[in-house]
């Protein structure tokens, strides 16, 4: 990778905040205006007339329970549809980055013995 295309990719990755924020502003935008059709249309089904709490808080409610699962559709898109970047670790190096650490996990456990048994050495005489 070239150096320009290092610079591009870092100035198109600090980017994302400022378009999750829109994404958010018109998640948001959806929500409200959506609120109002379908509590009209849940109005007809039974136990729900509408009217359980005042016109505003019952938008506020629905607009809140849409902008959440457009916010869950929309998270599962970009989750599945952004490149994975390649791993960091290739196979042999997190085999012999295990080695190390089943390595050093077996001194010390070689060390604490030693000690035990200089210890109970020590207590005998």
């Amino acid at each position: 990778m070239t150096v320009k295309q290092a610079e591009r990719k870092r100035a198109s990755r600090a980017m994302w905040p400022v378009l999750g924020l829109f994404m958010i502003v018109a998640l948001g935008l959806i929500a409200w205006t959506f609120a109002p059709a379908l509590i009209t249309y849940l109005a007809g089904m039974r136990g729900f007339t509408g009217r359980e709490l005042p016109y505003n808080q019952m938008r506020l409610a629905f607009s809140a329970v849409i902008f959440v699962i457009l916010g869950a559709i929309v998270a599962l898109l970009v989750a599945v549809t952004v490149p994975r970047s390649k791993a960091r670790y290739k196979d042999a190096q997190v085999k012999e980055d295990r080695e190390t650490m089943v390595k050093a996990i077996n001194a010390k456990k070689k060390k604490r013995r030693r000690l035990a048994q200089d210890m109970s050495r020590m207590d005998r005489e």
